[in-house]
């Protein structure tokens, strides 16, 4: 996503990311950054930029936060990591932010941010940092609350020529023929979205997506999370996905384990015009969704035409991520 900050602006293409909080980018001095295309956003040359204190509330904010002793009042500092290994180190501070094209543009003075001057892993060369847009306290989406009327959608397009919608308050609002709702769940995590999947169906045959009952009471069984490309399902209930799923499809598929490398499993030798992959209806908590090919199925391997499922195998945590909504669909959370 664009946006714009500190004064003079300075332009930010970051990722956009419903799975985390903090929003930070890379900063100079730079101990340690990765390689991007953009120049280094330069704290010194603001006018509106402040360091936030230890003892500010902007610190508490911060789930991993730590004090730096300097000259003047200790600053806070944050830590921020990802499951793929990646991290983010740096200064919380203030800053105006601003959201929109020119001609319509939406400025907010002292957005809570980490200005990262220590940033190592897995990160696009044409992104400087991440925006959370997380259900925690230091997201975009929850520092802007009121004045987005705590609303924002987006929709992720599978085409880079095609350009990814994201929108906050009144525009974000999404309604129409083939609207459906389903209520945001609880969950042990304050950060992610929750929702409640109730199963799958594939051919007329429906699957019961079974989880334990929480001893706590919440609700939420799966994970909504823009910033997951594939998504991960039990293995048991992958299991059964799979085979439904392979049995309605005819084309070849890849068993060579030099291509099929893990997590991917189902796969084909086929192209996107030949591939007839069967819709996967997702039974949510008072809401079906229809997932077509361009939904279940990316291009994969050595750009030979070969195809595999938007679908993991490997778990790791009995909250499951699926992201495999969030292409060609508009979201709306609220």
């Amino acid at each position: 996503m664009k946006y714009s900050i500190g004064t003079p602006s300075f332009n930010v293409m970051a990722v956009a990311d419903t799975g985390s909080d903090v929003i930070w980018l890379q900063c100079q001095p730079c101990e340690k950054c990765y390689k991007h295309i953009d120049p280094v956003f330069d704290p010194s040359k603001s006018k509106t930029y402040k360091n936030a204190p230890c003892s500010s509330q902007a610190c508490k904010l911060i789930k991993n936060n730590s004090c730096k002793n300097g000259p003047e009042e200790s600053r806070c500092q944050y830590k921020v990591s990802y499951d793929d290994g990646s991290i983010s180190i740096g200064d919380v501070a203030f800053e105006t932010l601003t959201l929109g094209t020119n001609a319509t543009n939406f400025h907010v003075d002292n957005i809570i941010f980490g200005c990262g001057h220590n940033n190592n892993g897995i990160f696009q060369p044409k992104s400087t940092g991440i925006v959370g847009l997380g259900n925690g306290p230091s997201s975009l989406t929850s520092q802007l609350g009121a004045a987005i009327d705590n609303k924002f959608s987006y929709c992720l397009t599978p085409e880079s020529n095609i350009p990814s919608l994201l929108n906050f308050g009144e525009k974000a609002v999404v309604f129409g023929p083939g609207t459906v709702s389903t209520p945001l769940a609880s969950g042990r995590s304050p950060t992610y979205y929750y929702l409640t999947l109730k199963g799958m169906t594939v051919a007329g045959k429906r699957l019961d997506f079974e989880t334990k009952v929480d001893p706590i009471g919440n609700t939420g069984n799966i994970i909504i999370d823009s910033g997951t490309t594939l998504s991960f399902l039990s293995a048991d209930f992958y299991n059964r996905l799979e085979s439904l799923v392979a049995a309605q499809i005819k084309s070849e598929r890849v068993t060579d384990p030099k291509i099929l490398r893990p997590p991917i499993k189902l796969c084909y030798k086929s192209s996107t015009s030949t591939l007839k992959a069967p819709p996967i209806t997702v039974h949510f908590d008072g809401a079906d969704i229809v997932l077509n090919q361009l939904n279940t199925f990316f291009k994969f391997g050595d750009g030979k035409g070969k195809l595999c499922p938007l679908s993991q195998l490997n778990v790791v945590s009995c909250n499951h991520i699926i992201s495999i909504i969030a292409y060609a669909l508009l979201i709306q959370y609220s």
